[in-house]
């Protein structure tokens, strides 16, 4: 009689222990669970807010383009925001060597062109490009200075803490004395800062 009150009460303390570790198993589950859902939010929530929309101007590609004055319309791309003004403008600088989305508008600068450096140093931004910035290509209607001028004025347009913009090629700041009589190519204090025609 014992013995089986014994095994009664042995078998009753074995069921609450199997029970309590099935609870615990599935506290566990519940608890993993919750965390997976929270960072899933957490990291939508937060790619959400690191999304900026950034404008670029590209050239019309219409008969004016045979003229001196080209036509700009932009187009609008929701990009990545890192956080950091140099790695925000290579980003936003080589979405502009890949060129315009719409069929209408014309590269600003050859496909084949490289960003080779992106340096920014308080409010001062300095860019160098590879050789084949310089160059033609079919689908490219600015010529050089304009093609400066553009780059330069999407810059400022999308990022307004930069001031000044020195634009080299291959390390060399390009000869512009026949597009600009000043050469102030470089956007000291605003000058060259403006797309003409903007549609």
């Amino acid at each position: 009689m014992i013995n089986n009150r014994k095994r009664q009460y042995v078998q009753k303390i074995s069921r609450k222990r199997a029970g309590t570790e099935i609870e615990k198993k599935y506290a566990v589950i519940g608890l993993i669970f919750s965390i997976i859902l929270l960072i899933s939010i957490f990291t939508f929530i937060f790619r959400e807010n690191n999304d900026v929309k950034r404008v670029f101007f590209f050239p019309e590609v219409t008969f004016v383009t045979e003229v001196e004055e080209k036509i700009y319309s932009s187009e609008e791309r929701i990009m990545p925001f890192i956080g950091d003004t140099e790695k925000d403008i290579e980003l936003f600088v080589n979405e502009i060597i890949l060129g315009p989305i719409r069929p209408d508008h014309g590269e600003i600068i050859p496909k084949n062109t490289q960003l080779l450096t992106t340096i920014v140093r308080d409010d001062v931004l300095y860019l160098n490009f590879s050789g084949n910035a310089l160059l033609n290509s079919e689908n490219t209607v600015l010529d050089i200075g304009e093609r400066i001028n553009t780059i330069g004025s999407n810059i400022k347009h999308n990022f307004t803490g930069i001031k000044n913009i020195y634009i080299c090629v291959n390390g060399q700041i390009p000869d512009l004395a026949a597009y600009y009589n000043d050469n102030t190519y470089n956007f000291t204090n605003g000058k060259n800062y403006k797309l003409d025609n903007i549609n």
